[in-house]
């Protein structure tokens, strides 16, 4: 399921979900851990370092040791403002990809349950991605403080959906 998502996003986008580089600091498995935290979250802490080589990359406290991390930013955030991906849409494509993107294997999405999500039947839409007058509203719309109700029924999504346990109202608001 972990491919399938990272096949659709590069089939919406052109670009790869993850493309880790090495650099003289680190080498393209650790770039490739923090891209992972960057979008997913962090691993839960017994469950990364359970790993035989969980000591390669990570310190007792699941610190990456070699690649310094980066804030959180979401996958809905990456679709909006990167490739200005309508927002409904991205929404909907996030609900669908992150069940699939799961740290824990056990918890993520079924094949079945996938067939079954509502992205799928969503009514088709060739014109996903905003023009420039629409990314500008967009834009000045992220600029004003959002009506706690939306913005409060967005967040449980985003957590329903994401690798983080609990994000309280303050840490998503710093997301968006």
């Amino acid at each position: 399921m972990w491919s399938l998502a990272c096949m659709l996003f590069e089939l919406l986008t052109g670009d790869f979900l993850f493309e880790p580089k090495s650099s003289d600091v680190h080498d393209k498995d650790d770039d490739h851990l923090a891209q992972m935290f960057e979008m997913l979250g962090k691993f839960p802490t017994e469950y990364l370092l359970s790993g035989k080589r969980s000591s390669q990359f990570f310190d007792a406290q699941g610190n990456l040791l070699r690649v310094q991390e980066s804030e959180f930013c979401p996958l809905w955030n990456i679709l909006t403002e990167k490739y200005r991906i309508k927002p409904d849409e991205a929404l909907a494509f996030t609900e669908f990809l992150m069940p699939m993107l799961h740290f824990d294997p056990s918890k993520r999405i079924s094949a079945l349950e996938a067939l079954n999500h509502p992205w799928l039947n969503m009514p088709s839409n060739y014109e996903y991605q905003m023009n420039q007058d629409e990314y500008n509203e967009f834009c000045s719309k992220l600029r004003q403080p959002e009506d706690s109700e939306a913005s409060s029924e967005r967040h449980e999504s985003m957590v329903r959906n994401s690798n983080i346990e609990t994000v309280d109202n303050q840490q998503y608001n710093k997301m968006i």
